[in-house]
């Protein structure tokens, strides 16, 4: 249960601000009013995200120089810490990968700036399903509907 905070601020403003409940985060976590659905994890540093990743939904988030170890182990750990291995099937870790790598969603080649980027990657053959966060064989790719125009 979140408890709602007043503060008056002057005598014209009134501003409300949630509180968390008491020791609600965890270690190296911290409070935030608006939290990511895609937050950078040991094994995706920059998670693809095609919906809105900021809301208006207040939870725990890592704190600053901490990152989630992965999607299902919510623990913070320094970024160094992390570990070299990838927890799901047809995913190779490597130190030197892309930012851009081949997805369902983007499957060709595209203009991407050449940095390094430590992670989970998908095995040669297999290219990243942007909402199951899965490497697929290109033809396993969900169909993806064009959004429908006005007439």
């Amino acid at each position: 249960m979140l408890l709602k905070v007043f503060f008056v601020v002057g005598t014209y403003v009134l501003v409300e601000a949630s509180s968390p409940p008491c020791e609600v985060c965890g270690p190296y976590e911290e409070w935030s009013e608006a939290i990511s659905l895609c937050p950078a994890t040991c094994e995706f540093q920059h998670p693809p995200c095609y919906i809105n990743s900021f809301v208006p939904q207040p939870g725990c988030q890592c704190k600053n120089g901490y990152i989630f170890l992965s999607n299902t182990q919510r623990k913070c750990v320094k970024y160094a810490d992390c570990p070299k291995k990838c927890s799901k099937p047809h995913f190779v870790w490597n130190d030197c990968g892309t930012r851009c790598p081949s997805t369902c969603v983007q499957p060709g080649p595209r203009p991407c700036v050449k940095i390094c980027e430590r992670g989970c990657f998908c095995k040669e053959g297999y290219i990243l399903d942007d909402f199951q966060m899965e490497c697929v064989r290109k033809e396993q790719c969900p169909i993806i509907e064009p959004y429908p125009t006005k007439d």
